[in-house]
């Protein structure tokens, strides 16, 4: 009896390696599961993404990103290059709206300086008001941008939906680019203090 029940307990001590093994595979498979069906679900809101038809486009994998405040650019990398139709200046859109314009390119990747970047500048226009003016990033860590050029006279109010005017040359009009988070007189200045946050 105590030999059988000894047999049995070695059984079950290898019953339960192995079931612990399979638990983990299961787990990396779960992992692999969700990230995938993540990945699913932006390729479809790319599918729904409402390209100007005149204006050759095509999707890319951002593949590296640069973080922390010692970064001299706010920017991230693509797998698309020149090799691939990728120029200088190109615009960078997502289904939420703008992302940026490609900074740098090389023959498989491109380095696209971010809307956030203080060096980038992009004529927008509110939907409502149509009160034009030109975005532009904040310093530091920082997701807040800047809406300058404004007149004291415009319209614009905190929650007003920012689009891409379409006059520089770059992207087409009425693509999304941010909300506007607060108004304020510009007390020195012929302009209003606007500011707005990323879509």
């Amino acid at each position: 009896e105590y030999w059988d029940s000894y047999i049995a307990l070695v059984d079950v001590a290898e019953e339960n390696k192995r079931l612990k093994k399979e638990i983990k595979v299961a787990e990396r498979l779960i992992i692999l599961a969700t990230e995938e069906k993540a990945e699913l679900t932006r390729l479809r809101q790319l599918l729904l993404l409402d390209v100007v038809q005149e204006v050759p486009s095509f999707g890319a994998r951002v593949i590296a990103m640069r973080f922390g405040p010692l970064a001299a650019l706010k920017t991230l990398t693509v797998n698309k290059g020149f090799v691939d139709g990728v120029i200088i200046g190109t615009p960078v859109v997502a289904p939420a709206g703008v992302v940026g314009r490609v900074h740098r390119t090389a023959p498989h990747a491109a380095t696209v300086l971010l809307l956030t970047d203080p060096g980038f500048r992009l004529a927008v226009i509110s939907q409502e008001s149509r009160t034009p003016g030109i975005l532009r990033g904040s310093p530091g860590t920082a997701r807040d941008m800047e809406v300058t050029y404004v007149a004291q006279t415009a319209h614009i109010a905190e929650g007003e939906l920012l689009i891409t005017a379409g006059v520089d040359g770059g992207f087409p009009k009425g693509i999304p680019v941010g909300i506007v988070t607060r108004v304020e007189p510009g007390h020195e200045t012929l302009f209003q203090q606007v500011q707005a946050k990323p879509m």
